[in-house]
């Protein structure tokens, strides 16, 4: 059997391929995962599955909201068996794709689904995914706003999230953190063009984040 890379483009899974592909979680959860293997999750876009993503880029992000030295990244090799590509809301098989004989969903990048414009996959049989390794967020040099080193992630990934769609009312608080941290990056970005250098731009970003009002 061969083992397609992670390379993700417009094309998606293939039927019957084994991929590589990831998932972000916490250190704790990691720990669970690797002692009893995943879980169905029990809601999403996608209905019931394990959530993962060929893009290292988009899993490393999650969970969303969660300090960064707590995240996790682990890294999967999945069967996907038979695949259908849901590239849009309300698609009418978008959370009942298994009960019509599919095993893996797959959400194409930039088709409006996902805020970040990453590509999603949505496994329903956690049998089908092998956990290779673990990968976990590696600290970036000092900027001089203090001690405490500054995740890769820090940063770059700010404007690259979802919004939580369902009736929890904890994802309307969730939501109300991700729109702050829109506005926070419009800011960051506007500043950028403001002629100060590299340096600058890291320390003051470093001191804003700390200091932004998040609470909601």
């Amino acid at each position: 059997m061969s083992i397609e890379r992670s390379q993700v483009d417009c094309e998606g899974p293939k039927d019957g391929k084994t991929y590589v592909m990831y998932h972000g979680t916490t250190r704790a959860n990691a720990r669970s995962i690797q002692s009893s293997g995943f879980r169905q999750s029990s809601n999403g876009m996608l209905g019931r599955g394990v959530y993962l993503s060929r893009d290292l880029k988009k899993a490393s992000r999650y969970p969303i909201g969660h300090p960064e030295h707590d995240r996790v990244v682990i890294k999967v090799q999945v069967n996907v068996g038979k695949v259908i590509t849901i590239n849009r809301q309300n698609h009418p098989l978008q959370k009942t794709w298994h009960d019509r004989g599919y095993d893996t969903a797959w959400v194409p990048p930039k088709c409006g689904m996902v805020t970040s414009g990453l590509e999603e996959d949505c496994v329903w049989d956690p049998k089908q995914i092998t956990i290779l390794e673990t990968i976990e967020p590696k600290s970036v040099r000092d900027t001089g706003a203090g001690s405490r080193p500054i995740s890769t992630y820090y940063l770059a990934d700010l404007p690259e999230h979802n919004y939580y769609d369902s009736n929890d009312p904890d994802d309307d608080f969730l939501n109300e953190g991700l729109r702050k941290l829109d506005i926070f990056w419009d800011e960051l970005q506007a500043r950028k063009t403001s002629g100060r250098s590299k340096r600058s731009h890291d320390h003051q970003d470093y001191q804003d984040y700390q200091d932004y009002p998040w609470s909601v």
